[in-house]
């Protein structure tokens, strides 16, 4: 096979993401290989290790050769706030300057984990070919781990552990085509809380 026709192929069907978590306790992030034909995400690298912005940059940019440089990297939307780092600098401004000139920096939706775990979750049940449309790498043993470790709270609220690299996960689901259109999930618990509501209001008009 010829090199350069596989690079073209590459090129002209896939578009690799990076996303990025500045909130974790240790700055994290994964790699993803979007399938633009068949809609599939692979997600092919991970990192998480104790290192400032400019040791993050590098690293991506070592993982990125051997998938492509990447459309653009996503971060959470939180991350232009200044408090979030020291200095009076915000992270998003910060790796903005290091990654000006490699790729473009996008920010998430604002926080709708409901509608991004639905996704997910859809993307993740076998299809037609009894494949899920994200698939892991082998190597990537915290996003294998957090994988089947994240849920919820008995309130119906997200787990707020083992999820930095679900964190990053979600930030590329909402930044994917039709993210806009996915439906909000809601728990059991809150759909029976507004069944209970509907029959007050129902009960009230009855005896009016």
């Amino acid at each position: 096979i010829d090199d350069q026709e596989v690079f073209k192929w590459w090129r002209d069907h896939v578009r690799v993401i990076w996303s990025v978590d500045p909130a974790a306790t240790r700055p994290n992030a994964v790699l993803a290989a979007w399938l633009v034909d068949n809609k599939e995400l692979w997600l092919v690298g991970e990192l998480m290790a104790d290192c400032d912005v400019d040791q993050l940059c590098l690293r991506m940019q070592v993982l990125s050769a051997t998938v492509g440089k990447p459309e653009y990297v996503v971060v959470d939307w939180a991350a232009k706030e200044p408090e979030r780092t020291s200095g009076g600098k915000s992270f998003y401004s910060m790796l903005a300057q290091r990654l000006a000139g490699w790729t473009r920096l996008r920010l998430s939706r604002k926080k709708n984990e409901q509608a991004d775990i639905t996704r997910i979750r859809e993307m993740l049940r076998p299809q037609a070919n009894g494949l899920p449309k994200i698939r892991v790498a082998q190597n990537l043993k915290r996003v294998r781990y957090e994988l089947t470790h994240y849920g919820h709270k008995d309130n119906g609220d997200l787990e707020d552990e083992d999820n930095d690299m679900m964190d990053n996960l979600r930030y590329i689901i909402s930044s994917m085509p039709g993210a806009e259109e996915a439906q909000v999930y809601e728990p059991d618990w809150m759909l029976a809380a507004r069944e209970q509501e509907s029959r007050r209001e129902w009960l009230k008009r009855e005896r009016a």
